[in-house]
């Protein structure tokens, strides 16, 4: 079986894109600037196309850095956020730019891997911080494995 890092993303990108929301911005925002001095970095992983996490960032003057496993949703985000470092790779084999960040915020990606990939995803973020780094992630209140609404595939289908 092939292995897919795209994680099925790359198949309802463009669908991604029309339907996401503004749903979390505000929590991210507030968590950032009660978290953080103003103009730390971040990570943003599974930063998708940059709407509307990476952004408000951005806007509250945040220094954003972005990972994504899916060229269309990083040739988006390169253009809404054309002056930020993005990669296009899974974040559980990301290099994670190769240095450390203040703060990373992962929402809706995290609950969406294998037991094993969060083990690992969690571990690279923290290996990614700063000490005294934050990190805001979005998970549900209880322990569940669940299919993916947008790409229809459980977890253990997940590289």
């Amino acid at each position: 079986m092939a292995i897919d890092h795209f994680q099925g993303w790359e198949a309802v990108a463009d669908r991604f894109m029309k339907i996401r929301s503004e749903v979390g911005t505000a929590v991210v925002r507030s968590w950032a600037q009660e978290c953080l001095l103003p103009s730390s970095s971040i990570v943003d992983v599974g930063c998708g196309s940059g709407v509307p996490i990476a952004k408000a960032l951005t806007d509250d003057g945040f220094a954003l850095f972005g990972i994504d496993a899916s060229p269309t949703l990083i040739a988006a985000f390169r253009d809404n956020l054309p002056a930020k470092p993005v990669v296009c790779e899974p974040a559980q084999d990301s290099a994670f730019f190769g240095r450390t960040f203040e703060g990373a915020v992962s929402i809706g990606l995290i609950f969406l891997l294998s037991a094993n990939n969060q083990r690992t995803v969690l571990g690279k973020v923290a290996g990614a911080l700063d000490p005294g780094g934050r990190f805001l992630f979005s998970a549900p209140q209880q322990a569940c494995e669940r299919s993916d609404t947008l790409t229809g595939r459980p977890p253990c289908q997940r590289r």
